[in-house]
């Protein structure tokens, strides 16, 4: 079958409504999302570039409030106008609902100690 936007939200649907029964809405985390948006003007080739100044997400789940939206974009989709969000408070968020300290630090092959996320955890996101 060919991909198509349509099959893609179908998909998502299908995935939240299966971990919303029972235990797993409140005992996993789902996370939707990519590591860039798309610039909000179509290019010489009929297409989008990389854009990493605006994007969305989807988290639910797993301690996150329900058919919430947090922050907002201009008008024109290409920067964030309210409560920006940057990766590192991302990470550090997910973490938080993992119960992972985001502060934790690891030790690479030389012993040197790497914290985890240098951002903050989005407490307005938590239910």
């Amino acid at each position: 079958m060919p991909f198509s936007w349509g099959n893609l939200n179908c998909l998502a649907i299908k995935i939240c409504h299966f971990f919303s029964r029972d235990f797993f809405i409140f005992s996993i985390v789902r996370f939707w999302g990519g590591e860039f948006g798309r610039t909000p003007k179509i290019n010489k080739n009929a297409s989008r570039d990389h854009w990493p100044q605006c994007y969305s997400v989807l988290l639910a789940g797993g301690g996150v409030k329900k058919g919430f939206v947090y922050g907002k974009s201009d008008k024109h989709a290409s920067e964030p106008e309210e409560d920006p969000v940057t990766p590192e408070d991302l990470t550090a968020t997910i973490y938080y609902l993992l119960g992972i300290d985001p502060r934790l630090h690891i030790y690479d092959t030389q012993d040197r100690p790497l914290m985890i996320s240098s951002g903050e955890p989005v407490m307005d996101l938590i239910a």
